[in-house]
């Protein structure tokens, strides 16, 4: 019985503090001591709409009898809540499924994934398995479209495994990324520029014969010129990182 309440005390305020969008709320449960062997827990559909309240729009899971977390997630992405904006919302679930995440739920659901991608404040150096993370489909074209460029995020990513194998492709992906706007629909500039990505990615392997074929056609279309050309797409040698203190 008292592994019973436990369990029912883990999932109620796990659910809690996601349906409230604290991301500090759900670090804190997440360290508490989990009563289950992992984060595969469901959520019954009126426990979920009892805690949604007002904005429940549990309407289109007739044929479900549980919900599980990343559904839950999913859910509350679909619509704006009556007390917070759409962009808020997005940011504090992005950081919600990264704690997850972090503390070894797996991810699937490309939705969920896009969430974490949309979340700009966490550094890829807070997060763990990036590995595997970043292997999932498309991954790393969601994060290209939302990152903010800057050194020491890229400098962890090239460090990852399997951005390592597949240069050409995250360097493509960031092409297409450096033209793709955020929620308030401008272009994103980070604290690096785009053009320096580009040669840091080229210098460290990528054949970036085809990514000017792409920056070439995508900077015409959004008549934006970074006064970039195919000879800066050749292999250079890659800038030495700041001496660490």
């Amino acid at each position: 019985m008292e592994t019973y309440r436990q369990k029912e005390l883990f999932r109620t305020e796990l659910l809690k503090q996601i349906v409230n969008l604290d991301a500090m709320g759900v670090r804190n449960i997440l360290e508490m001591n989990n009563p289950y062997s992992d984060l595969n827990i469901t959520f019954g559909l009126r426990m979920v709409h009892e805690a949604l309240g007002s904005d429940s729009r549990l309407n289109n899971y007739d044929n479900m009898c549980n919900m599980s977390i990343e559904l839950l997630i999913g859910e509350l992405s679909r619509y704006e809540s009556s007390w917070c904006s759409m962009t808020m919302k997005v940011d504090a679930l992005g950081s919600i499924a990264i704690e997850l995440w972090n503390a070894g739920m797996d991810i699937s659901i490309p939705n969920t994934i896009g969430l974490m991608a949309y979340q700009n404040n966490i550094p890829f150096s807070k997060i763990r398995r990036l590995d595997a993370l970043l292997s999932k489909p498309d991954a790393i074209k969601m994060w290209a479209k939302t990152w903010y460029p800057n050194k020491a995020d890229l400098e962890t990513l090239l460090d990852v495994p399997y951005i390592s194998s597949h240069l050409d492709e995250f360097l493509i992906s960031n092409v297409h990324g450096r033209f793709a706007r955020d929620l308030e629909g401008t272009f994103r500039e980070g604290t690096m520029s785009w053009c320096d990505v580009f040669r840091w990615i080229i210098s460290a392997g990528a054949d970036g014969s085809r990514a000017w074929e792409v920056y070439n056609k995508l900077s015409k279309r959004h008549d934006i010129d970074d006064g970039l050309t195919a000879e800066d797409f050749q292999v250079v040698e890659r800038p030495r990182k700041r001496p660490r203190a």
